[in-house]
């Protein structure tokens, strides 16, 4: 499934996600990707 979300700089990016995996394991996932790593710390997700 992805998953498109949307910050508040109105920047949208997709996430490929299964429907069983957790909020921490999405934030996780958004953590990871390297052009949102510098952007977003999982623990203020």
């Amino acid at each position: 499934m992805q998953l498109t979300i949307k910050n508040l700089h109105n920047e949208q990016f997709t996430v490929e996600c299964n429907d069983e995996d957790s909020v921490k394991a999405l934030k996780d996932t958004i953590a990871a990707r390297d052009d949102l790593r510098e952007k977003y710390d999982p623990e203020l997700l």
